[in-house]
């Protein structure tokens, strides 16, 4: 039986932690800033600017004239490590289960098994990073940092928006996560999907491309061919989502506004099939069924697994 109570538990104590844990990264960040500003009697401005530098210049610098700097420079190598390989779970899962589910004929290629995709795809992108490790190594992590962070995440992130919470629809949504929790999400979260969210990385997105300046790392200016080849990096992630909507459209049948509306409609039927637990957890409540769905092949699987 899902534990609701842990549930929301969790869920604000792992919310609570992120945000503790950037205000304390944020003070830890700008007092090593500001120390390096008095040693060098320069203006913090002056020390250094965002990015890759901070991290593989200044904070090397600053352990440097800490008591016992070997220990502190392996402790923040490890936490890079830690954070690298924490942000790749993610990133990886989303590609294997976009090649298991979305292309089922290259099942052969990995003999139909999960972990020799992922040694696959980790092998790919391990030799897609050894660039980085060269002598101009940092020259090139500028640019696939300066055009993916700042242009591909927010085109994705108001994508994924738009898909999950406008297409697919927030009261379904809310219904989906009501029958796992047994709890419905409040207006808030609601308006956060619908509204706030949108709003707000939309206007990022934008303030980015009004403020946006041509990649540099310290006083060096890249070249315009660097230049055409961080956009070509960018647009790699970002080019399949209008080719997908023009696939869609073009293999709809029917008018240009039927086709239209086809393809802003979710084709996923309800994703949920209205079983909810009880509190005695031994019987099931039936709120309601997808139509065409089988009551007897769910009750049997919620029966297999004892839930």
């Amino acid at each position: 039986m899902i534990n609701c109570v842990c549930f929301y538990r969790d869920t604000m104590l792992i919310s609570g932690i992120n945000a503790f844990t950037s205000l304390f990264a944020s003070c830890a960040i700008f007092s090593v800033i500001g120390h390096l500003a008095f040693i060098q009697n320069e203006d913090v401005d002056n020390v250094v600017a965002s990015g890759p530098g901070l991290v593989f210049a200044v904070y090397p610098a600053a352990f440097s004239a800490m008591p016992v700097p070997q220990l502190w420079s392996v402790l923040f190598f490890i936490m890079l490590i830690c954070l690298g390989i924490d942000s790749q779970f993610a990133m990886v899962e989303v590609v294997i289960t976009t090649l298991m589910d979305g292309f089922p004929k290259l099942k052969p290629l990995y003999f139909n098994r999960k972990e020799v995709l992922v040694l696959y795809i980790c092998l790919f992108t391990f030799a897609c990073g050894i660039p980085c490790t060269f002598q101009g190594g940092m020259y090139y992590f500028q640019i696939i940092d300066w055009y993916v962070a700042v242009v591909s995440i927010f085109f994705i992130a108001i994508a994924e928006v738009i898909a999950v919470c406008w297409l697919y629809g927030a009261t379904r949504l809310r219904r989906n996560v009501e029958e796992m929790t047994t709890s419905t999400p409040n207006i808030y979260f609601v308006s956060c999907w619908l509204v706030i969210s949108p709003i707000l990385i939309f206007a990022i997105f934008v303030f980015s491309f009004i403020q946006y300046e041509v990649v540099t790392y310290d006083d060096y200016i890249y070249p315009d061919w660097a230049e055409l080849l961080g956009w070509f990096i960018a647009l790699l992630s970002m080019v399949w989502i209008p080719i997908g909507i023009v696939y869609a459209f073009a293999t709809a049948e029917g008018s240009f506004t039927e086709r239209l509306f086809l393809i802003c409609k979710s084709p996923i039927s309800e994703a949920t099939y209205g079983y909810q637990f009880q509190d005695d957890s031994s019987t099931y409540r039936r709120a309601y069924f997808d139509r065409g769905s089988r009551e007897d092949i769910f009750m049997e699987h919620y029966k297999k697994h004892e839930i």
